[in-house]
């Protein structure tokens, strides 16, 4: 599962990939599940999300059932459908196409970069340099992703933009994060707005323009036992929701709480908050994503306050009302959200 933390000194981002299970794709050495994926079979309340396609990664943990794979919810049809194999599957704003990464063997430490469109028929590599952290501009017409690259001997990470085609001819270095100033990791996902600004997660939540100047931090950590997961930019770059934990000295989670700020990280709103009192909430895949009409958000969370539980997804429109849960695997632990038209 996908972890992030996120402290005052330290940045840890563990990732693992799911990877397309497809039969175009059976000329790659791919890691199969041990156990067969199943159908969704969750109680989805489709006419509470509105319309478009939610698409998700969920890890189950069952006795006798343990796999992993990309689920796609097509809320028009009221249907869904799943891809395996599929890492860190994000939709393209028009609900069209999907990012991922895709490992060529179980072992390696780095994927390629992958679109397809979401019934699987066809697809493409468009980066054979490695990255990681594929998404979307807020345009459709642009990828962006993370790479570690190894200059010198030392590790740096390094963002590209580029278009989503095969052998493209615009890939682009924006910004090597080992050299910047302030010389910083990002964590998770760097998402690029309508109005041409970067927004990170760090020691806090950063924005920068889209030549890679002006890195500044725009929310900070209110203490050293805060951590905020997986900011991500309003359709019209307007806002920015987030995940922040408060939590106790020994990491124990005290509240949860789904925010909202300007892009300034001014104007800070409580959209939802929970308290908690459990360390296990602690190192879970958050994700949080906008609707495409921009008045609800889907976040995932733990779904018991107390006890180590699966982590499902809920909604809630932006104005405070509508909470609903979504997905409702007592075993499943959903992350890695994105919602298209």
């Amino acid at each position: 599962m996908l972890m992030h933390r996120i402290n005052k000194e330290v940045i840890i981002g563990i990732s693992s990939f799911l990877i397309l299970n497809c039969s175009c794709l059976n000329q790659y050495n791919a890691y199969e599940n041990p156990f067969p994926v199943s159908d969704l079979f969750d109680s989805v309340p489709y006419s509470v999300l509105g319309q478009g396609k939610l698409v998700f990664r969920r890890e189950v943990h069952n006795p006798g059932q343990h796999y992993s794979a990309a689920y796609i919810l097509d809320i028009d049809k009221q249907n869904s459908s799943f891809r395996d194999y599929m890492g860190e599957p994000t939709i393209s704003p028009d609900g069209s196409k999907i990012v991922f990464g895709l490992y060529s063997s179980y072992l390696n430490t780095s994927s390629d970069i992958y679109v397809t469109d979401t019934n699987c028929s066809h697809y493409k590599r468009v980066s054979d340099i490695g990255g990681a952290s594929p998404c979307w501009a807020a345009d459709g017409t642009q990828l962006v992703f993370v790479l570690d690259q190894l200059v010198s001997g030392v590790n740096h990470k390094q963002l590209y933009k580029q278009s989503p085609v095969q052998s493209p001819t615009d890939r682009t270095l924006v910004i090597d994060f080992y050299t910047s100033d302030p010389a910083i990791a990002p964590v998770g996902k760097v998402t690029l707005s309508a109005k041409g600004q970067y927004l990170m997660s760090s020691n806090g939540i950063y924005t920068f323009d889209t030549d890679g100047k002006n890195l500044s931090k725009v929310i900070p950590l209110q203490s050293d036992s805060q951590y905020y997961y997986s900011p991500v930019w309003s359709s019209d770059g307007t806002q920015i929701a987030l995940i922040s934990l408060d939590c106790s000295k020994n990491n124990s989670v005290k509240k949860y709480s789904l925010l909202l700020f300007d892009s300034y990280g001014n104007k800070r709103d409580t959209v939802y908050s929970v308290s908690a009192s459990a360390y296990s909430w602690y190192n879970k895949a958050y994700s949080v994503c906008w609707s495409p009409d921009g008045t609800k958000l889907a976040f995932t969370r733990p779904t018991d306050t107390n006890i180590n539980t699966a982590t499902n997804i809920f909604v809630i429109k932006t104005d405070h009302t509508g909470f609903t849960q979504v997905t409702d695997n007592q075993f499943a632990f959903d992350s890695c959200l994105s919602w298209g038209k």
